[in-house]
C-alpha cells in the first residue's frame, strides 16, 4: 500500500508552518501540486492582505481553502456580511473554498444551519473521537 500526501493545513495565525512551507516553496516547484488550506482569524481587518502575502511567500496561485479559526466568533456574525466577505475571497482569486474549524457538535450544528460553507474541519485523532460516527 502506498500513501500520498496532497494537502497541507497551514495557518496564517502562526508563522512556523508558513515559514517552513515558504522555505520549501523557494527551493522547489512541487508545492503547486498540493492543496494548501490556511486558517485565518475571523476579523476581516487585514485578512486579504495577509492572505495575498502568504500566497506570494508560498508561490501559489490560490489556496485550496481558507478556514475561519474561531467558530464562536463566526456564529456571532451576520450571515449577510459574512457571505459577502467569503464571496470576495473567491472573487479575488484568493481561494477555491471557504470553511471553518469547529470544536463542538453544538457549534457544528449551528454553523450548518446558519452558513453554507465548502469545508468544515473537526478534530479527529486516536485520542479525540467526539466527531466520529463509529467509536
Amino acid at each position: 500500500m502506498s500513501l500520498k500526501l496532497y494537502q497541507f493545513n497551514n495557518s496564517s495565525l502562526t508563522n512556523s508552518n508558513s515559514d517552513k512551507l515558504s522555505s520549501y516553496a523557494s527551493k522547489s516547484k512541487h508545492l503547486k501540486k498540493f492543496n494548501i488550506i490556511t486558517k485565518i482569524a475571523n476579523s476581516k481587518e487585514g485578512v486579504i492582505e495577509k492572505l495575498l502575502e502568504s500566497k506570494k511567500k508560498l508561490k501559489i496561485d490560490k489556496f485550496y481553502g481558507v478556514l475561519f479559526h474561531d467558530e464562536k466568533e463566526l456564529l456571532s456574525k451576520s450571515p449577510k456580511g459574512f457571505v459577502k466577505f467569503v464571496k470576495s475571497l473567491k472573487d479575488n482569486n484568493i481561494t477555491n473554498k471557504v470553511g471553518v474549524s469547529v470544536y463542538t457538535l453544538k457549534s457544528l450544528n449551528s454553523i450548518i444551519k446558519k452558513f453554507n460553507l465548502d469545508l468544515i474541519q473537526v478534530p479527529a485523532n486516536i485520542f479525540d473521537k467526539r466527531f466520529c460516527i463509529i467509536r
